[in-house]
């Protein structure tokens, strides 16, 4: 039987959400049901009654002895599928995940219709980021019990830390139904629907979980998260600023206010932030010990890169069930590159000269609104995801023109996660503004190799293939890496490929393929907006619509993942 319904949740870590400990069932056990101040009486040879205590124990947060009792009771009990699964409960709570997964096979093979051992198993899969096994257990869980809502929860965290955005708000809306007030159901279709791209929605969701819990945090970093996707930063630091009144301890409203402050212009409020978060994830700080003393730390599958604004996910909670201390991380994606100094001029030009070989080397960064970083690395270690926040103070301190801090703030990251293709982007950036070239070209080959999609990586490998910086000076080159980014949509490198169409550099002159490129960026770039209208001037009306047939064509292409 079941004693006091408590859950444990896993949190959603989102660019904007995204999950990162899911829920476990609640306690069980004995004959009767029992209160928090109620002692229970002890049969030294009543297994139902260890069982029963150490699930008072667990709601008490007293995990150690809940796990001597449990462990007790399976001694005189060895078949006791009850005391496997509590104990398995009490081991997710301390961290022990490979204990949680071990207890919960165990009672599923004592009891194989036991969908909360199997939700139990799905939670602690999930924090070890085994998705498939996770999705499996979730899904045989529902299948055993069609109405449980934290198989729900735990499948569509699951799915969208795959990258399955469609599963998660499935399965969050289906958890929605079960029971309209679930708080974490919201914050998880928010994370989801703001990965999406659907910043409107998350909004919403995130809305109706403050609305539910108004001293949620994580809802309201949602959707400071989404705000900023939305291109309203002061709003988005409102509601950073919010969570961080409710949990001053919050790195990812640290982190996602950080990046807002930039996007303002406020690069001493940008860096500031980010230095609080690298503080928060020390393993000096007390807070992250305190943390982990309470939580046993937790990991987390995803990663936040340089620049991400990020969403979250409900996390486990040694809460009641009806007390959802809910926690949200953020992240977005957003594709434009900030610009420090160097002006474009108003005229088109050539993408060698000195003032937008100034601007390029100022613009340094990239946002991803897919990512998302845990809130609690264990003390005496900073983690592989706690690598973004020094990227993204990298970032502010590049925009300020301090070079040597930012490349120290990047080689610092990648220190700390060798694969993290932004970092390196970033740090061959800021070399290539110190004027050493060939320091940036060897950065940001690494990018491509571990990303080879990486859009920023390709543009700036071009800007040097086109100014000879680095490498030997190679037009065709260049046209090549612009166009492998300006097929993502990066506005910069849609500019200057247009620019080379424009000029005849490193492909034939056609001025009606330059106008399509400066079209597309000009949708975000007044000065490719403004080539395009100088270059509409000079084409015939054939040339013109041929032209505008173009724009239309190349958008649908990129649309569609065409590869240009």
């Amino acid at each position: 039987m079941k004693v006091n319904q408590w859950f444990l949740f896993l949190e959603l870590s989102v660019a904007v959400a995204q999950p990162t400990f899911a829920s476990s069932p609640a306690t069980r056990g004995g004959t009767a049901e029992v209160f928090k101040d109620k002692t229970v009486e002890l049969k030294s040879d009543d297994a139902d009654a260890y069982v029963l205590r150490g699930a008072a124990k667990a709601d008490k947060g007293d995990w150690d002895g809940a796990i001597a009792d449990d462990t007790k009771a399976i001694d005189l009990k060895p078949d006791d599928a009850d005391a496997y699964v509590n104990r398995g409960i009490a081991k997710r709570a301390k961290g022990d995940w490979d204990g949680a997964i071990a207890d919960s096979t165990k009672a599923i093979e004592l009891k194989p219709d036991d969908a909360e051992a199997c939700v139990l198993r799905s939670a602690a899969k999930v924090d070890k980021g085994d998705l498939d096994g996770a999705i499996a257990d979730a899904t045989k869980a529902i299948r055993l019990k069609p109405d449980d809502l934290n198989a729900y929860i735990n499948r569509g965290i699951a799915k969208k830390a795959r990258g399955d955005l469609d599963g998660a708000i499935a399965d969050s809306t289906r958890a929605i139904k079960l029971k309209p007030d679930a708080v974490k159901a919201y914050i998880l279709r928010s994370a989801a629907k703001a990965v999406k791209g659907d910043p409107d929605g998350a909004i919403v969701d995130s809305t109706k979980a403050i609305e539910l819990k108004p001293d949620n945090a994580e809802a309201y970093v949602n959707r400071g998260v989404a705000k900023l996707a939305k291109r309203e930063p002061e709003a988005a630091i409102t509601d950073f600023t919010k969570a961080l009144e409710l949990k001053p301890d919050d790195v990812d409203a640290y982190v996602n206010r950080g990046i807002a402050k930039r996007a303002k212009g406020d690069l001493d409020g940008a860096i500031a932030d980010s230095t609080k978060a690298i503080e928060l994830k020390s393993p000096d700080s007390p807070v992250n010990a305190n943390r982990d003393t309470a939580n046993g730390g937790k990991g987390n599958p995803d990663v936040a890169l340089a620049n991400a604004a990020k969403a979250i996910e409900p996390k486990p909670d040694n809460a009641e069930a009806d007390a959802n201390r809910d926690r949200a991380k953020g992240d977005k994606g957003d594709s434009d590159v900030a610009t420090a100094n160097g002006t474009k001029a108003s005229e088109l030009k050539s993408p060698d000269t000195q003032a937008d070989a100034n601007r390029d080397r100022a613009k340094g960064g990239k946002s991803n609104l897919n990512t998302a970083i845990p809130n609690s690395p264990k003390a005496g270690e900073l983690k592989p995801e706690d690598a973004e926040a020094y990227v993204n103070r990298g970032v502010a301190k590049l925009a300020k023109r301090d070079l040597d801090g930012a490349i120290a703030d990047f080689t610092r990251a990648i220190e700390l996660k060798p694969d993290d293709a932004d970092a390196y982007v970033n740090r061959g950036v800021a070399k290539l503004a110190k004027g050493d070239a060939d320091a940036a070209i060897v950065d940001f080959n690494k990018a491509l190799e571990l990303k080879p999609d990486d859009a920023i990586g390709h543009y700036f490998l071009g800007f040097c293939y086109a100014n000879g910086e680095g490498v030997k000076k190679d037009a065709v080159a260049a046209v090549r890496m612009y166009r492998q980014a300006a097929g993502q949509n990066l506005a910069q490198a849609q500019w200057r490929l247009g620019l080379c169409y424009y000029k005849g550099e490193g492909v034939t002159r056609d001025p009606v393929e330059a106008y399509g490129w400066f079209s597309l960026a000009g949708r975000t770039d007044s000065e490719a907006a403004r080539n395009r209208d100088l270059l509409e001037k000079e084409l015939t009306p054939q040339q013109l619509k041929a032209a505008q047939k173009r724009t239309r064509a190349l958008q649908s292409e990129i649309g569609a993942g065409t590869k240009l």
